[in-house]
């Protein structure tokens, strides 16, 4: 399959999970079928939100590593920095660069602290 066209098919994917994820729930308890839908709903709303369904979206993270500052993707090291300031910014560089993507940045006892994301968000927030 073409690079282009495997990308669309993900991208669709992503947003069709998405939408899944978000969507309202509208079934009545006496309806059987309605039931079984909503609590396919409400399972792949939690598998998204928990990250077991994963979308296209690449993610990369800065975390702690001792003394230092690591930018990983996928469980690999990217680049060791001893500022955090600096992990950021190359983060921040590669996540634009590879687009879509996300960057999640933990402090210094590992929970995260903010979350960025870089090319088609297919939710913007509203406001």
């Amino acid at each position: 399959m073409p690079e282009r066209r495997r990308g669309q098919v993900a991208s669709s994917l992503t947003r069709a999970l998405q939408q899944i994820a978000h969507a309202p729930l509208h079934a009545s308890p006496q309806d059987a079928f309605g039931m079984r839908k909503a609590q396919a709903i409400q399972r792949t709303r939690w598998q998204v939100r928990e990250g077991v369904i994963q979308t296209a979206r690449k993610r990369y993270e800065v975390v702690p590593s001792g003394s230092d500052w690591q930018v990983k993707h996928e469980g690999k090291v990217l680049s060791t920095h001893s500022l955090k300031s600096d992990a950021v910014d190359a983060g921040v560089k590669v996540a634009k660069a590879n687009a879509p993507s996300q960057l999640v940045i933990h402090r210094a006892d590992g929970t995260i602290e903010d979350e960025r994301t870089y090319g088609d968000d297919p939710f913007p927030p509203r406001g």
